[in-house]
């Protein structure tokens, strides 16, 4: 299940944007990498938005690098609560 997520995670990003860490937490899943400009950024935010089970999308890093030519973020998904 775990390579499913992150496939469809690959498939959801847009061009350009290259991750660098993907931690998977109790509650949600953390990402880190490097958005080839801030409408890439802006297109991988809307694609951790678009998981069905996503409460909540927190970024906890923006970061222009100019020597790399891109955006460096760390955004983290919080999932909702699965209800018992």
């Amino acid at each position: 299940k775990t390579s499913e997520g992150v496939g469809r995670l690959r498939l959801l990003l847009p061009g350009g944007t290259v991750l660098s860490q993907v931690n998977f937490l109790k509650n949600g899943v953390g990402i880190a990498g490097m958005a080839g400009s801030e409408q890439a950024l802006a297109q991988t935010i809307n694609a951790m938005k678009s998981y069905q089970d996503v409460e909540r999308v927190e970024i906890k890093k923006i970061e222009f690098d100019q020597k790399k030519g891109g955006v460096e973020f760390e955004i983290i998904s919080q999932f909702k609560e699965k209800k018992k």
